[in-house]
């Protein structure tokens, strides 16, 4: 469910920012879609979903240091490269539609 939820905000995230230059409506929508959810997905981690807290007698500073080098990177890369293809669609937009001259 959680990979689920990322990915859904990255998706949202992306609209908002490729089609920001054409509609700048779209990111107060986006603006107002993340508020929401976050309210939403804090109330899910307290009431719904079940967590394992239990860390078999590791300490909570070796937990930090796996958490960081392992889980971490692979959804940090997956992001940073998401968002970098979006600002670059985005600046593509923009060139486009000052080079047509749509508004």
């Amino acid at each position: 469910m959680e990979q689920c939820i990322n990915s859904m905000q990255l998706f949202m995230g992306a609209v908002g920012l490729v089609f920001a230059p054409l509609a700048p409506l779209v990111v107060v929508a986006a603006a107002i879609v993340f508020w929401m959810s976050s309210w939403v997905y804090k109330y899910q981690l307290m009431f719904v979903f079940v967590s394992k807290v239990e860390s078999g007698g590791v300490s909570s500073v070796m937990i930090f240091i796996h958490s960081l080098t392992s889980i971490n990177q692979r959804i940090w890369n997956v992001v940073i490269n998401r968002l970098l293809v979006c600002v670059l669609l985005m600046q593509l937009l923009m060139i486009l539609s000052k080079f047509y001259g749509f508004r």
